[in-house]
């Protein structure tokens, strides 16, 4: 798969204020004029237009205007396309870029050159690789 990583860590930015996943919440029920939004909190409106504008511009909520009122509702396909890449990224498939070992600079060793190797939970980017270092006779470990 190819992931666009950048794009996403925007998206995640936008998420890592808990306002904001509070009003994706209240979006979920449906679409909602601000008025509506700002019951549920206790700050000013422009803090609400604020978090509004980080939330469209992630594209995870879109807007509308009726008259004077605003209306924001989920962008449902943004936001299930963000559930499949953040699913695509916490689950290992064949094309997975830890999978593309022709960049790869590391050493080789067995398991009986492993007697001295002290485990670090800092020596594993994730806890798979660590298995797979145990469970393989051969295997890399970058240096």
């Amino acid at each position: 798969m190819n992931m666009n990583y950048e794009e996403n860590a925007k998206i995640f930015k936008a998420l890592c204020d808990s306002s904001r996943l509070k009003i994706i919440d209240i979006l979920s029920c449906g679409e909602k004029c601000a008025c509506d939004i700002l019951e549920h909190f206790e700050f000013t409106q422009p803090t609400l237009s604020h978090h509004m504008k980080v939330l469209i511009e992630s594209g995870l909520v879109g807007a509308r205007k009726e008259g004077l009122w605003n209306y924001y509702y989920l962008n449902n396909n943004n936001c299930n396309k963000l559930s499949l890449s953040l699913m695509n990224l916490v689950t290992e498939t064949d094309d997975c870029v830890c999978k593309d070992k022709s960049k790869c600079t590391c050493k080789q060793w067995t398991k009986s050159e492993n007697r001295n190797f002290t485990f670090r939970p800092s020596n594993f980017h994730t806890v798979q690789s660590c298995i797979w270092v145990l469970e393989l006779s051969h295997t890399n470990v970058c240096e």
